[in-house]
């Protein structure tokens, strides 16, 4: 898989662009369905077949000057195609996330003094006053997808061979052996 450019990203405008100054003191929260366009969009970002249902739920609330938190949860079915025979592959994502997003400035500061960072995560940066909640919902299905799809029809990948000489081979260090000896 390709890495798109980021001007091929896939979920980059409203809804999934939120503005920070929208949030407001008390955060909040939403639910996108992803129109057929932006599925079709993710769908060939990711390389894969299809995406048949992308829905998320999230949650947003201030966590320190200009810092926010979201979480939320993705529901999305997709389809890949198998590694061994091509055939449709149907998958369900259904994954929770919680990340932190700092203005972009601050990302290579060191924390105020009293402020502690427990999360070894790196916070995501706030990119000219919008948090780009469709670029990390994008990364996070890019991760849970199942890297190696296979169809229930697919051959099993660890067949032995009929023949056993042939099903193990001589180590390196076995072949080394028989140029030594003698004859």
């Amino acid at each position: 898989m390709s890495e798109p450019s980021a001007f091929d990203l896939p979920l980059s405008h409203p809804p999934w662009q939120i503005k920070v100054r929208s949030v407001g003191h008390s955060g909040g929260a939403g639910r996108i369905e992803a129109a057929p366009a932006d599925r079709e969009a993710l769908a060939r970002a990711l390389d894969i077949l299809a995406c048949d249902r992308l829905v998320v739920d999230y949650r947003m609330s201030p966590s320190g000057r200009d810092r926010f938190r979201v979480s939320g949860h993705i529901d999305a079915d997709i389809v890949q195609a198998c590694v061994a025979t091509l055939e449709p592959v149907p998958e369900r994502i259904d994954e929770d996330f919680d990340v932190a997003f700092w203005p972009a400035e601050d990302l290579g500061q060191e924390l105020p003094e009293g402020e502690i960072h427990l999360d070894e995560e790196r916070p995501e940066p706030i990119m000219h006053g919008e948090i780009a909640l469709g670029h990390l919902i994008y990364e996070l299905i890019a991760v849970a997808m199942d890297p190696f799809p296979r169809s229930p029809a697919a051959p099993a990948s660890d067949a032995e061979p009929s023949d056993a000489s042939a099903a193990k081979p001589d180590s390196p260090f076995a072949a080394l052996a028989k140029l030594k000896q003698p004859r």
